[in-house]
C-alpha cells in the first residue's frame, strides 16, 4: 500500500493534535483514526523527511510534545540538543523519533 503526503502529514501532525495545543486527543484515538498498526509497514523515517523540511515547525511540535509528556512511557526528544545541529540532522533525529514513539504507543492498541 502506498502511503499518500496526506497520511504521513496527519503521522507528523499526532504530536500537536495530542496537545493542548491541537485538539487534545489521546495518543489511542490518533492511532486509531491513522490505522496506525495497518500503515506502518509502510512508512519508514526516510519517507518523514521530506515533508518535516517543508514544514519545519513540526520539529518544534514534536519538542513540545516531549517536553509536555506526563507519562515515563515512550521516548524524549531534547530541544535544546536539536539546537545545536543544522536542519538535515534535525529532520533526521525527528523523524526517527516521531516512528520511536508511535511505535511504543502502538503496541499498547
Amino acid at each position: 500500500m502506498k502511503v499518500t503526503k496526506y497520511t504521513i502529514l496527519k503521522i507528523l501532525k499526532v504530536g500537536h493534535d495530542t496537545s493542548m495545543r491541537g485538539e487534545g486527543i489521546s495518543m489511542h484515538e490518533a492511532l486509531y483514526r491513522l490505522n496506525y498498526k495497518t500503515i506502518r509497514h509502510d512508512i519508514s523515517a526516510e519517507n518523514l523527511h521530506s515533508t518535516i523540511e517543508l514544514n519545519p515547525e513540526i520539529i518544534n511540535e514534536w519538542v513540545l510534545y516531549s517536553e509536555d509528556k506526563r507519562t515515563d512511557g515512550g521516548y524524549g526528544l531534547q530541544g535544546e540538543k536539536l539546537e545545536t545541529l543544522n536542519l538535515n540532522e534535525q529532520v533526521k533525529l525527528t523523524a526517527d523519533y516521531v516512528l520511536r514513539e508511535l511505535d511504543f504507543w502502538s503496541q499498547y492498541q
